[in-house]
Protein backbone atom coordinates (compact mmCIF):
# COMPACT_ATOMS: atom_id res chain seq x y z
CA UNK A 1 0.00 0.00 0.00
CA UNK A 2 2.86 2.30 0.90
CA UNK A 3 4.79 2.04 -2.23
CA UNK A 4 1.29 2.31 -4.07
CA UNK A 5 1.25 5.72 -2.54
CA UNK A 6 4.80 7.05 -3.64
CA UNK A 7 4.16 5.77 -7.40
CA UNK A 8 0.86 8.32 -7.45
CA UNK A 9 2.86 11.17 -5.59
CA UNK A 10 4.66 12.48 -8.69
CA UNK A 11 1.44 12.20 -10.78
CA UNK A 12 -0.59 14.01 -7.99
CA UNK A 13 2.02 16.50 -7.49
CA UNK A 14 1.79 17.11 -11.46
CA UNK A 15 -2.22 17.44 -10.95
CA UNK A 16 -2.21 19.85 -8.64
CA UNK A 17 0.48 22.01 -10.10
CA UNK A 18 -1.46 21.98 -14.04
CA UNK A 19 -4.68 22.71 -11.82
CA UNK A 20 -3.11 25.49 -10.03
CA UNK A 21 -1.71 27.14 -13.36
CA UNK A 22 -4.66 26.81 -15.26
CA UNK A 23 -6.88 28.63 -13.07
CA UNK A 24 -4.23 31.23 -11.87
CA UNK A 25 -5.31 34.80 -13.04
CA UNK A 26 -3.92 37.96 -12.71
CA UNK A 27 -4.69 40.33 -9.76
CA UNK A 28 -5.70 42.85 -12.38
CA UNK A 29 -5.35 43.07 -16.03
CA UNK A 30 -2.22 45.11 -17.53
CA UNK A 31 -3.10 47.66 -20.05
CA UNK A 32 0.13 47.85 -22.46
CA UNK A 33 1.92 51.15 -21.40
CA UNK A 34 1.30 52.62 -24.62
CA UNK A 35 0.70 56.40 -26.06
CA UNK A 36 -0.11 57.61 -29.34
CA UNK A 37 -0.92 60.71 -30.87
CA UNK A 38 -3.93 60.94 -32.94
CA UNK A 39 -2.90 61.62 -36.28
CA UNK A 40 -6.09 62.29 -38.16
CA UNK A 41 -9.87 62.59 -37.14
CA UNK A 42 -11.31 63.84 -34.11
CA UNK A 43 -9.06 65.09 -31.54
CA UNK A 44 -5.84 65.21 -33.76
CA UNK A 45 -2.65 66.27 -32.10
CA UNK A 46 -3.84 64.82 -28.83
CA UNK A 47 -2.05 62.33 -26.79
CA UNK A 48 -3.83 58.91 -25.73
CA UNK A 49 -3.01 56.58 -22.82
CA UNK A 50 -4.63 53.16 -23.17
CA UNK A 51 -4.77 52.94 -19.04
CA UNK A 52 -6.94 56.29 -19.52
CA UNK A 53 -9.28 54.17 -21.62
CA UNK A 54 -9.92 51.55 -18.23
CA UNK A 55 -13.74 52.09 -17.53
CA UNK A 56 -14.66 51.91 -21.13
CA UNK A 57 -14.84 49.51 -23.70
CA UNK A 58 -12.53 50.31 -26.76
CA UNK A 59 -11.97 49.05 -30.15
CA UNK A 60 -8.75 49.53 -31.53
CA UNK A 61 -9.19 48.99 -35.48
CA UNK A 62 -5.99 47.99 -36.89
CA UNK A 63 -5.72 49.40 -40.37
CA UNK A 64 -3.17 50.71 -43.21
CA UNK A 65 -3.53 52.63 -46.42
CA UNK A 66 -3.11 49.79 -48.95
CA UNK A 67 -4.98 47.74 -47.15
CA UNK A 68 -8.88 47.63 -48.95
CA UNK A 69 -10.89 45.33 -46.61
CA UNK A 70 -9.76 47.73 -44.16
CA UNK A 71 -11.84 50.55 -45.83
CA UNK A 72 -14.78 48.05 -45.81
CA UNK A 73 -15.21 48.12 -41.76
CA UNK A 74 -14.66 51.54 -41.65
CA UNK A 75 -18.46 52.23 -42.48
CA UNK A 76 -19.36 49.12 -39.68
CA UNK A 77 -17.35 51.30 -37.16
CA UNK A 78 -18.78 54.96 -38.10
CA UNK A 79 -22.35 53.36 -37.27
CA UNK A 80 -20.93 53.05 -33.54
CA UNK A 81 -18.70 56.12 -33.07
CA UNK A 82 -21.60 57.80 -31.19
CA UNK A 83 -22.43 55.35 -28.91
CA UNK A 84 -21.78 55.73 -25.43
CA UNK A 85 -19.33 54.55 -22.75
CA UNK A 86 -17.74 52.95 -26.51
CA UNK A 87 -14.20 54.40 -27.71
CA UNK A 88 -13.09 53.76 -30.96
CA UNK A 89 -9.68 54.17 -32.49
CA UNK A 90 -8.45 53.33 -35.97
CA UNK A 91 -4.77 52.75 -35.45
CA UNK A 92 -2.49 53.16 -38.43
CA UNK A 93 0.34 50.52 -38.74
CA UNK A 94 2.72 52.49 -41.18
CA UNK A 95 5.53 54.71 -41.09
CA UNK A 96 3.25 57.65 -42.89
CA UNK A 97 4.17 61.79 -42.80
CA UNK A 98 1.52 63.20 -40.93
CA UNK A 99 0.04 64.58 -44.44
CA UNK A 100 -0.12 61.61 -45.50
CA UNK A 101 -1.80 59.91 -42.47
CA UNK A 102 -4.73 62.94 -42.77
CA UNK A 103 -4.80 62.33 -46.10
CA UNK A 104 -5.49 58.22 -45.99
CA UNK A 105 -7.88 58.75 -43.08
CA UNK A 106 -9.89 60.70 -44.66
CA UNK A 107 -9.92 58.52 -47.83
CA UNK A 108 -11.26 55.85 -45.54
CA UNK A 109 -14.13 58.06 -44.47
CA UNK A 110 -13.62 57.69 -40.62
CA UNK A 111 -15.69 59.50 -38.18
CA UNK A 112 -13.08 58.28 -35.26
CA UNK A 113 -10.00 59.04 -34.52
CA UNK A 114 -6.83 57.36 -35.50
CA UNK A 115 -3.69 56.56 -33.65
CA UNK A 116 -0.01 56.67 -35.27
CA UNK A 117 1.40 53.80 -34.29
CA UNK A 118 4.64 54.45 -36.81
CA UNK A 119 6.51 52.56 -34.90
CA UNK A 120 4.77 49.68 -34.07
CA UNK A 121 4.22 49.73 -30.27
CA UNK A 122 0.82 48.93 -30.38
CA UNK A 123 0.41 46.48 -32.82
CA UNK A 124 3.69 44.45 -30.97
CA UNK A 125 1.66 45.07 -27.80
CA UNK A 126 -1.48 42.84 -29.26
CA UNK A 127 0.30 41.19 -31.80
CA UNK A 128 -1.27 42.20 -34.67
CA UNK A 129 0.23 40.45 -37.78
CA UNK A 130 -3.08 40.59 -40.12
CA UNK A 131 -5.13 43.20 -41.46
CA UNK A 132 -7.41 44.42 -41.09
CA UNK A 133 -7.88 43.37 -36.89
CA UNK A 134 -9.90 45.01 -34.64
CA UNK A 135 -9.08 44.27 -30.45
CA UNK A 136 -11.93 44.96 -28.64
CA UNK A 137 -11.05 45.99 -24.56
CA UNK A 138 -13.64 45.36 -21.84
CA UNK A 139 -14.00 48.33 -18.94
CA UNK A 140 -11.20 46.65 -17.17
CA UNK A 141 -8.45 47.07 -19.66
CA UNK A 142 -8.40 43.40 -20.76
CA UNK A 143 -8.62 41.84 -24.25
CA UNK A 144 -11.75 41.02 -24.84
CA UNK A 145 -11.73 39.86 -28.37
CA UNK A 146 -9.96 39.92 -31.56
CA UNK A 147 -11.11 40.34 -34.90
CA UNK A 148 -9.66 39.48 -38.14
CA UNK A 149 -10.96 40.76 -41.16
CA UNK A 150 -14.41 42.99 -41.90
CA UNK A 151 -16.12 43.09 -38.68
CA UNK A 152 -19.54 41.50 -39.51
CA UNK A 153 -22.14 44.46 -37.69
CA UNK A 154 -24.77 42.29 -36.00
CA UNK A 155 -22.03 39.76 -34.37
CA UNK A 156 -19.82 42.69 -33.58
CA UNK A 157 -22.93 44.26 -32.16
CA UNK A 158 -23.94 41.09 -29.77
CA UNK A 159 -20.12 41.38 -28.62
CA UNK A 160 -21.08 44.64 -27.50
CA UNK A 161 -23.79 44.12 -25.33
CA UNK A 162 -22.00 41.35 -23.76
CA UNK A 163 -19.20 43.98 -22.94
CA UNK A 164 -22.26 46.02 -21.60
CA UNK A 165 -22.31 48.75 -24.30
CA UNK A 166 -25.95 49.22 -25.72
CA UNK A 167 -25.69 49.97 -29.63
CA UNK A 168 -28.46 50.98 -31.31
CA UNK A 169 -29.69 48.33 -33.79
Amino acid sequence: MRRDLLVLLPFLGAVVVFAGVALWRPASPSVPEVALDVGAGPGAGDRVRLGDLVGEVVLLDFWASWCRPCYRGVPVLNDLADVPGLRIYGVNVEALAPEALREAHGTLGARFPTLDDRDGALQAAFGVQNLPTMVALDRTGAVAFVEVGVPDPESLRRRLVELGVSPRL
